[in-house]
């Protein structure tokens, strides 16, 4: 009978994880069209207003002057965040990570001060 005891650890498939994997990254995607549908409306450089500003006439855009390298970057630098969030969230508490999230600048900023005596202006 001792054959027929179950591991006392869950076996893992190599479904499982793919799929796993997958759902991770659908989230992290969804979580970052969120946060940029609320940058292009709702924020101060929204894009939203700046489109309408131009079809309009008030302001003119310069495709060539737009550095489209670090928007890129941030934007890829977004969805990671966004997918690592998630991944917290699911591994761990979700006040856990909301505090990190809101506590984590500040208390950089303290350490910075603190231990290596930067000062902000």
């Amino acid at each position: 009978d001792d054959e027929t005891e179950k591991p006392p650890y869950p076996k893992l498939s190599l479904r499982k994880t793919i799929y796993g994997i997958f759902l991770i990254l659908g989230i992290g995607g969804f979580f970052s069209l969120i946060t940029q549908f609320g940058k292009d409306t709702v924020s101060d450089d929204g894009w939203i207003p700046v489109l309408i500003f131009n079809v309009s006439g008030i302001e003119t855009i310069v495709w060539s002057q737009i550095p489209w390298d670090p928007l890129m970057l941030a934007t890829l630098f977004n969805i990671f965040y966004n997918a690592f969030v998630a991944i917290a969230i699911g591994v761990t508490y979700p006040i856990f990570v909301s505090l990190g999230v809101l506590f984590g600048i500040p208390i950089n900023a303290i350490v910075d001060v603190i231990g290596r005596g930067q000062s902000f202006s």
